[in-house]
C-alpha cells in the first residue's frame, strides 16, 4: 500500500501569485529560483525585468530555469482611451496554458503536456487591481508577499 510520502503532490507545486501592482510579486519569485525551483510564468504585463536582475545578481546559473510566456491583448488608442483591438485572448490563452503548457516559438511548437506532467507552474496576475466598491484595496499590498515569505522562511 502506498504512503503519503509517495503521493504525487510531493513532486511539483502549482501556485498563483496575486497581489496589488508593485507589491513585489515578481521580485519574490527570485527567492523560489534561489531555493531550487524551476518556474513557468504567465506574464500579463511584460514586467519580468526585476526578476531577471535579481536572479542575475543572486543565482545567475539558474536563469535558464525560468520559462515565461508574455500574453498581451492587442490594443489601440481611441478618443475614449486605450481599448482592446479585436477579441481579447490573453486571459483565455493563459487559462489554456495552466492546463497544458503548449505554445509556438517561431516555427517550433513547444508542448510540455498536461500540467500534472511537469514541475512548478506559476501565474503572475501582473497589474490586475482588485478593489472594494469604495475603491479601497482589498488587502494590504504586502500581505501576499508576507504570506509567501512565511512559507519560505528557510530561503
Amino acid at each position: 500500500m502506498p504512503s503519503l510520502k509517495d503521493h504525487q503532490s510531493n513532486e511539483y507545486t502549482k501556485c498563483l501569485l496575486i497581489g496589488d501592482s508593485k507589491a513585489g510579486k515578481t521580485g519574490a519569485l527570485a527567492s523560489l529560483v534561489k531555493a531550487g525551483y524551476s518556474l513557468r510564468i504567465l506574464d500579463y504585463d511584460n514586467g519580468l525585468d526585476v526578476l531577471k536582475q535579481f536572479v542575475l545578481r543572486d543565482c545567475p546559473e539558474r536563469l535558464g530555469d525560468i520559462e515565461f510566456r508574455t500574453l498581451r491583448d492587442k490594443r489601440r488608442a481611441t478618443a475614449e482611451g486605450t481599448v482592446v483591438d479585436g477579441a481579447p485572448k490573453a486571459f483565455i490563452d493563459g487559462i489554456k496554458m495552466l492546463d497544458r503548457w503548449k505554445y509556438k516559438d517561431g516555427d517550433k511548437e513547444i508542448d510540455y503536456g498536461a500540467s500534472e506532467s511537469y514541475g512548478v507552474g506559476f501565474g503572475d496576475a501582473g497589474s490586475a487591481k482588485r478593489t472594494r466598491s469604495a475603491g479601497e484595496p482589498r488587502r494590504n499590498s504586502g500581505q501576499s508577499l508576507h504570506e509567501l515569505h512565511a512559507r519560505l522562511s528557510h530561503v
